[in-house]
């Protein structure tokens, strides 16, 4: 039993990094879009022309 038991605890593991791997990614990309899509933001490129096209504008 003590294997199945290392087993279990191995996929838990597996389990929560890639959770936890899946949580940064959100985050990072969160954090990333916010200070892309600022109004007064200073970054190159960040905004784009006004009346390019875009229907959520």
């Amino acid at each position: 039993m003590e294997h199945r038991r290392t087993a279990i605890q191995r996929t838990h593991r597996v389990l929560i990094l890639v959770l936890a791997g899946l949580f940064l990614v959100l985050a990072v990309t969160g954090v990333w879009l916010a200070l892309r899509y600022q109004p007064s933001g200073t970054f190159g490129g960040a905004r784009h022309e006004s009346g390019s096209g875009s229907p959520t504008g």
